[in-house]
C-alpha cells in the first residue's frame, strides 16, 4: 500500500505554483521600469546566449528546439519568460529529456532570475548569475562538486539539485544567500565521509528565512553540528536520512521550534534520544530508524501532540513502551520494531483509535497479553506483533478491527490456550470479505443486513449474485479460450468445480461468523486450543480453498500485467488501481516485491511521464527505490505537467 504524505506533497504543489506562475509574474513587474535602449542593446545578447545553448542541444526527443530559430523572437520560444524589457528573466526547460552540455554563455544572460532545468541530461554547471532567484537542475547528469560561484548569488531562494551526481564536500558560503527559503541537495554524492561535512551549517544558520532543508541520501559523515541548533526558527522540514552521520543528536535541536518534519533514518547515531526533543512541539513526522540509539523512549515524546508518525524501528532501545505514548491523538502510525524493549503493552498505545495506517511492535521482549482495547482499532491497517514473548488470550476484540488487512502474530501464545470464538470470527468475517469483496460497514448494511445474513441468503444458487467480479470476469475468459469440444467438457467441468469449492468456502465463512459461533462446522475444531491447529483443519475439511485461492491469484496476477495508465488519467487514480490488486495478492499470501511494483508502474506510464522516466532508470537502482518515494516522486512531477 501505498501511504502518501499530503504535507510533502501540498508542499511541493504551493513550490511549483509559486516559482512557475507567481514569480515570473512578480520579476516582469520589478523589471519593468528599465529602459527600452537598454533592452534593445540586451536583447541581442540574450538571443546569441539562448542560441549558444541550443547548439550545446545534441537529443531533442520531443523537438521542443525547433521553435528556437529566427522566424521567431526568442520571447516566443518554448521555456522562455521575459519581462516587459522583452529580457529573458526563466527559463524553463524541465522535463525534456533533453541531452546537453550547458553553455557558459548562460552567464551572459544578465536578468535571469529563474533557472529550471529538471528532468533532462544536463552536464558541465559552472557559470555566474548573480541576480538568479531559482535555480532547479534535479534529476540531470550534473558532476563534479556543487559550484563555489553560487556563493554570490546573493537573491537565491530555491536551490534544487534532487536526484543528480553532484560530488565531494559542500563548499558554498550560504551566508550570501540571506534570503534562501528552499535547499534540497538530496540523492547525490556530497560529503566525503569526513567529520566536518556539515561544516557548512555554520554559514546556513545566517539564512533566516530557511523553511526546507534535505540533505538526505547523500554520503555526509561527521557528527551532527552543533550550529545546527541556530538554523532558522522558520524551518519545518529537516531531512538527512540514508547518509553516515556518528555521534548524538544535539540536545539544542529544540530551538528549531516550527520543525514539522524531522528525519535521521540510516544513519549511525547513536546516545540516547534527547530528552529536549519533546520541546518540538509542532513536530508531525520523526523517523530515526536504523540507527544505533540506545537506552530507554523518552516519555517527553508525548508531548509532542502533533505527531502522527513516530519511526524509531531497528535500533537498540530497552526499557518498557512509555504509558504516556498513549497522548498522541493524531497518531496515525508507530513503529517501535526490532528493538530490546520489554514489559507489557500499554493499553493507552491500543486505545488510539486515530492509528489508520499500521502498529509494530516486532521482534521485541514483550510480555503479557495482548490488551482488550486493540478492539478500539476499527481503521488500523496493518497490526505486527510477531516474534516477542506474548502469552494470553487472544481478545476477541480483535475482531472489531475491520479494516486490518495485514496481522501478524508469529510466536504469539508459545502453547497457551487462545480465545477461539473470536478468532473464528473474525477468520469467518475475513473469508466473505475476501470472496466477496464487501466489508461489514459497507452502506448497504442496514435494517438488520448485514455480510453474514447476505451470503447466508444467497447459498447455494446465488453466489453469483454476491461473488466478487474477478471471479467472474476470469471464469468467461478461460470459456473464450476453450477451442474445441474436449476442452469445452474440460472447462465445464473445471468451473463446476470451482464452483463447488466456492459455496464449501462461503459455507465455512458463514458457520464462523456467527455472533456466537455454534454450528455443526465450528463444533469441528471448538476442542481445539491453538489457533494454528484450528486454522489447519479448516483447511483440510475445505480443500477446495487452496485450488480457488490458486486461481484468484492468477487471475489478479493477469490483471497486475494488464493495468496501464491512460493519458487523460490522474496518477492517483491509477496507483488506486494496482494497489488494490497488490493488496489481494497479498491477503492471499502472495507479496509483491517493491522492485516488481517499482518496474510496473514505470512501463505503465504514458508518454507525457516518457522524460521523467528516462530520468529515474538513468539516476537510480530501481531495486533500491521505495514504491511510496517512488509514488510521491510522480505525483510531484504530475503537477508540473501542462494542464
Amino acid at each position: 500500500m501505498l501511504p502518501s504524505l499530503p504535507h510533502k506533497s501540498s508542499t511541493l504543489h504551493c513550490s511549483f505554483m509559486f516559482y512557475s506562475v507567481l514569480l515570473p509574474c512578480f520579476i516582469t513587474l520589478l523589471l519593468s521600469p528599465l529602459s527600452f535602449t537598454h533592452a534593445a542593446n540586451g536583447n541581442e545578447t540574450d538571443r546569441l546566449a539562448l542560441l549558444a545553448i541550443r547548439a550545446g542541444i545534441t537529443t531533442d526527443p520531443l523537438g521542443i528546439m525547433s521553435s528556437c530559430n529566427n522566424s521567431l523572437h526568442f520571447y516566443n520560444w518554448v521555456g522562455i519568460t521575459c519581462g516587459q524589457n522583452q529580457r529573458v528573466i526563466t527559463l524553463n526547460l524541465i522535463s525534456n529529456g533533453l541531452v546537453c552540455s550547458l553553455s557558459p554563455h548562460i552567464g551572459n544572460i544578465s536578468f535571469l532570475t529563474g533557472l529550471n532545468l529538471e528532468l533532462n541530461y544536463f552536464h558541465d554547471l559552472g557559470f555566474t548569475l548573480p541576480n538568479l532567484l531559482v535555480l532547479n537542475v534535479g534529476h540531470n547528469q550534473f558532476t563534479g562538486p556543487l559550484p563555489l560561484s553560487l556563493s554570490n548569488a546573493s537573491n537565491l531562494v530555491k536551490l534544487d539539485t534532487n536526484g543528480s551526481n553532484f560530488i565531494g564536500k559542500v563548499t558554498i558560503d550560504f551566508g550570501g544567500l540571506p534570503s534562501l527559503w528552499w535547499l534540497v541537495l538530496a540523492s547525490n554524492s556530497l560529503g566525503i565521509g569526513e567529520a566536518d561535512d556539515l561544516s557548512f551549517f555554520n554559514s546556513l544558520s545566517k539564512c533566516h528565512s530557511l523553511w526546507m532543508v534535505d540533505l538526505s541520501d547523500n554520503r555526509f559523515g561527521g557528527t551532527l553540528p552543533l550550529s545546527i541548533a541556530n538554523l532558522s526558527t522558520q524551518l519545518v522540514s529537516l531531512r538527512l536520512g540514508s547518509n553516515q552521520l556518528t555521534g548524538k543528536i544535539p540536545s539544542d535541536i529544540k530551538n528549531i521550534v516550527n520543525l514539522t518534519e524531522l528525519t535521521l533514518e540510516k544513519n549511525n547515531l547513536t546516545g540516547d534520544i534527547p530528552v529536549m526533543i519533546g520541546y518540538l512541539r509542532m513536530l508531525k513526522k520523526l523517523d530515526l530508524s536504523e540507527n544505533e540509539f540506545s537506552r530507554h523512549i523518552p516519555s517527553s515524546l508525548a508531548n509532542i501532540t502533533q505527531l502522527y508518525s513516530p519511526h524509531l524501528e531497528r535500533n537498540h532501545l530497552m526499557g518498557t513502551i512509555p504509558p504516556s505514548l498513549g497522548n498522541l491523538l493524531y497518531l496515525q502510525e508507530l513503529d517501535l520494531s526490532h528493538n530490546y524493549l520489554s514489559g507489557t503493552i500499554p493499553q493507552s498505545i491500543m486505545g488510539l483509535s486515530s492509528q489508520t495506517i499500521s502498529l509494530s511492535l516486532a521482534q521485541n521482549q514483550l510480555t503479557g497479553s495482548l490488551p482488550t482495547q486493540v478492539g478500539n482499532l476499527k481503521n488500523l491497517g496493518s497490526l505486527d506483533l510477531s516474534r516477542n514473548r506474548l502469552f494470553g488470550e487472544i481478545p476477541s476484540s480483535l475482531g472489531s478491527c475491520i479494516k486490518l488487512e495485514h496481522l501478524d502474530m508469529e510466536a504469539y501464545g508459545m502453547g497457551s490456550k487462545v480465545s477461539l470464538e473470536g478468532d473464528m470470527y473474525s477468520y469467518g468475517i475475513l473469508l466473505l470479505e475476501m470472496f466477496t469483496r464487501k466489508r461489514p460497514i459497507d452502506d448497504m448494511f442496514k435494517d438488520g443486513l448485514d455480510l453474514h445474513n447476505l451470503v447466508k441468503m444467497s447459498l447455494p444458487k446465488q453466489i453469483s449474485e454476491i461473488l466478487d467480479p474477478l471471479f467472474v470476469s476470469g471464469g468467461a475468459r478461460e470459456e473464450e479460450e476453450t477451442m474445441n469440444e474436449d476442452s469445452n467438457k474440460v472447462g465445464h467441468m473445471e468451473k463446476e468445480g470451482i464452483q463447488d469449492s466456492l459455496i464449501t468456502i462461503f459455507r465455512v465463512g458463514v458457520a464462523c461468523s456467527v455472533e456466537l459461533p455454534r454450528d455443526h462446522e465450528f463444533h469441528q475444531i471448538s476442542h481445539i486450543t491453538i489457533v494454528k491447529e484450528a486454522w489447519q483443519i479448516l483447511e483440510t475439511t475445505y480443500e477446495g480453498t487452496k485450488k480457488v485461492k490458486d486461481t484468484k491469484l492468477q487471475m489478479l496476477t493477469t490483471r497486475f500485467e494488464e493495468l496501464r495508465m491512460s493519458e487523460d488519467e490522474s496518477f492517483n487514480s491509477f496507483y488506486s488501481k494496482l494497489n488494490v490488486v497488490v493488496i489481494d495478492k497479498f491477503n492471499l499470501g502472495e507479496k509483491t516485491e517493491d522492485s516488481k511494483v517499482v518496474r510496473k508502474i514505470l512501463r505503465s506510464l504514458p508518454k507525457s511521464f516518457c522524460a521523467k522516466v528516462m530520468a529515474i532508470e538513468e539516476s537510480k537502482d530501481l531495486d533500491d527505490i521505495r514504491v511510496q518515494e517512488l509514488g510521491g516522486s510522480l505525483q510531484s512531477f504530475e503537477l508540473s505537467l501542462p494542464m
